[in-house]
């Protein structure tokens, strides 16, 4: 068994099988949209992975899902959780050889200032390890799309901060992991909310130095009107037990002139997989 006081996590939003057209993806191979194409090259990158908990977005059809893409890793049991629209949903597929459920809730996301419910959700996991005994807290999220929304994004992020901070998560003994689709960049305000909170939670990943062997460039790259080359996928950490000791993107080869998808990724963003040392 690997280092029990290690654990990978693999955060990927694997793009609505409705989503998946030609309509929006208009310079993809149509073979490269088919869900019976995807979902193996979703399923075999997980695989491949072989992560400890996988954080996934976009789940539109969440049984055919766990049958087709994570039960074939024979591994992972799957928690789902559907936005408040139910058009598709968030999951985490956890190692229950190694770790236990305590428990799991799902945060409700206010879509403005007035705390007005929003379509978005988070889940939120509570697991134990089987050996070691150390308790992690995963929170999956998907904040609200498009650029004019980052006031939204911006309270949905403090939302769960104050979740973490008031239910005083950290000091019942968990050490935490916020991550998902955030639908912002690095230097936007809702990013800038989670470096500068007194929850201490640190970036997994480098921006701007490239010599950094945690430094990416993009997460999801996408032609439709125009290019869209950005950062908006994260993993975040916080806790006294827990350092980050490496942090990757997926590597699959993009032609500039298409994107993603593409026979080599099966969705428009990259997967991150991040590794812990437990302390």
């Amino acid at each position: 068994m690997e280092n029990i006081n290690t654990v990978s996590i693999m955060q990927w939003n694997t793009l609505c099988s409705q989503l998946a057209t030609t309509k929006s993806f208009p310079y993809a191979n149509p073979t490269d949209l088919q869900w019976e194409i995807r979902r193996k090259r979703l399923a075999s990158y997980i695989q491949k992975e072989n992560a400890d908990f996988v954080c996934m977005e976009e789940i539109d059809n969440p049984e055919n899902f766990k049958k087709e893409v994570i039960s074939p890793a024979n591994k992972y049991t799957f928690l789902f959780q559907f936005k408040n629209n139910h058009f598709m949903g968030v999951a985490i597929g956890y190692d229950s050889t190694k770790y236990t459920l305590i428990g799991r809730t799902t945060l409700q996301m206010p879509g403005n200032e007035a705390k007005e419910l929003a379509n978005q959700i988070t889940l939120i996991g509570y697991f134990e390890n089987k050996f070691t005994f150390k308790k992690l807290c995963i929170i999956v999220t998907h904040l609200k799309a498009k650029g004019p929304n980052e006031p939204a994004r911006l309270v949905q992020i403090k939302a769960i901060l104050n979740f973490v901070q008031k239910n005083q998560i950290k000091e019942k003994g968990y050490d935490v992991i916020i991550t998902g689709d955030f639908n912002t960049e690095p230097q936007d305000s809702t990013v800038n909310e989670i470096n500068k909170s007194n929850l201490d939670f640190k970036n997994c990943f480098e921006y701007n130095d490239k010599s950094k062997d945690n430094y990416i460039e993009f997460t999801t790259f996408k032609i439709r009107d125009k290019v869209y080359k950005r950062i908006i996928d994260y993993m975040f950490y916080s806790g006294k037990g827990i350092k980050c000791t490496a942090a990757k993107t997926a590597t699959a080869e993009v032609k500039e002139d298409v994107g993603y998808p593409n026979e080599n990724m099966p969705s428009d963003h990259l997967y991150l997989v991040c590794k812990f040392q437990l302390l």
